[in-house]
């Protein structure tokens, strides 16, 4: 996002669009307003902005003036835009695989759960997303964070097993890998879980 500038006008002034009745409001309780516009350009592009509008103060606490700022935020809402269409993309993805398969944001709460993963441990979406494991009481949630914190440290994949005793009185073995999800920056922003039934 860039300021693409600041303009102040005395509070005698008039504006001619939206911004009109927002300055009345501030004139009558100085408080500051914000909000989003599209502008075209005279090149004929058309750009998203964040307008900010904002009381200057006599001593008195008058306000004398009302200053606005207009940023830029189109690169940001193009990059929003995008990130929205991938996680989509991801949960299509994600939900057609046979494995069953887990995503976490980076505070560890779940964001993405698969049809298979909700078969496996007879839960659903709805009971996990935005929950840790541990809030969600799910078996296995405390071996599972253990790994998770030391891929927070340590950024990766790490692959263990565990088995999970069935009513049947048989058991289901699996290995379990675990990674970090990472932006460009290499920031994480995320912890995906595989489970690989290795039982047949």
């Amino acid at each position: 996002a860039s300021v693409l500038g600041v303009t102040s006008r005395s509070s005698r002034g008039a504006a001619s669009d939206y911004g009109e009745s927002l300055e009345r409001a501030i004139l009558e309780r100085p408080h500051v307003e914000q909000y989003e516009s599209d502008r075209d350009l005279p090149s004929g592009k058309r750009i998203r902005m964040v307008i900010t509008k904002g009381p200057v103060l006599d001593d008195a606490g008058e306000v004398t003036s009302i200053i606005t700022t207009y940023t830029n935020i189109t690169d940001l809402k193009r990059a929003q835009e995008q990130l929205a269409d991938q996680l989509r993309l991801m949960r299509i993805i994600v939900d057609a695989a046979p494995m069953p398969i887990s995503i976490k944001d980076e505070q560890l709460r779940f964001s993405i759960i698969n049809g298979a993963y909700e078969k496996l441990f007879n839960v659903s979406r709805d009971s996990l997303l935005g929950r840790s494991a541990e809030e969600a009481g799910l078996e296995g949630g405390a071996s599972g964070r253990r790994i998770e914190e030391e891929l927070r440290l340590n950024p990766g994949v790490r692959h263990y097993s565990r088995t999970r005793p069935l009513p049947d009185g048989s058991v289901q073995h699996f290995v379990i890998t675990k990674a970090t999800l990472t932006d460009e920056a290499g920031k994480i922003t995320g912890y995906i879980t595989v489970h690989a039934d290795m039982s047949e």
